[in-house]
């Protein structure tokens, strides 16, 4: 039994809303008006954490919860002469999931940092990664793929990432409008 994430998308206005909501900023009164406002919005203020907040779950919170999308038709490709593709993905995505270019047997999904061990051992032929096996190098925007298939010209088979919506929106299960703070955090602003 697959159990689907239900998933929201609401625009940046209806999520503060939601925050306030949930903050006790909003007042059920509606027998008064209010003559003049000399302070500070607090929209504005509650939309840089909004914004962190948000950018915090597309980065570490599980995939299936998030907006995933096949990006290999936005991405770039280039070969190096240490043997890698380099691919660039699109500015919207946040996080790859899984990768292949032509050629290889299998996706990459396991994503290690430049400098690591994983990286040096790119450097050595009988360590490097392989078809059935291949090595992604994750850098800012950037992913260098390991091994280049001998004798093909490597394009961008699979990309799947989290990504940021296209229209500005915030889409996410509803299940993670729990982990919205429960009140302002001044210090952020």
């Amino acid at each position: 039994m697959k159990c689907e994430a239900m998933m929201m998308s609401v625009t940046e206005k209806e999520m503060i809303d939601l925050w306030k909501l949930k903050c006790g900023y909003t007042t059920p009164r509606r027998d008064c008006y209010l003559e003049r406002d000399d302070d500070v919005e607090l929209d504005e203020l509650l939309v840089v954490q909004l914004r962190a907040w948000y950018a915090g779950l597309l980065l570490t919170a599980p995939p299936h919860l998030l907006p995933v999308e096949d990006v290999s038709t936005d991405c770039t490709v280039a070969v190096e002469g240490t043997g890698a593709a380099v691919v660039t993905l699109p500015e919207r995505c946040v996080r790859p999931l899984a990768v292949r270019i032509s050629g290889w047997e299998s996706d990459a999904t396991e994503f290690h940092s430049e400098g690591s061990a994983a990286h040096k051992r790119q450097s050595v032929e009988w360590l490097r990664g392989t078809l059935q096996h291949p090595v992604a190098i994750a850098g800012e925007r950037e992913l260098r793929l390991y091994p280049v298939p001998d004798g093909v010209r490597p394009t961008v088979l699979k990309a799947r990432c989290v990504v940021r919506p296209k229209d500005g929106s915030y889409s996410f299960a509803t299940s993670l409008l729990d982990t919205l703070p429960a009140e302002w955090n001044a210090a952020m602003t």
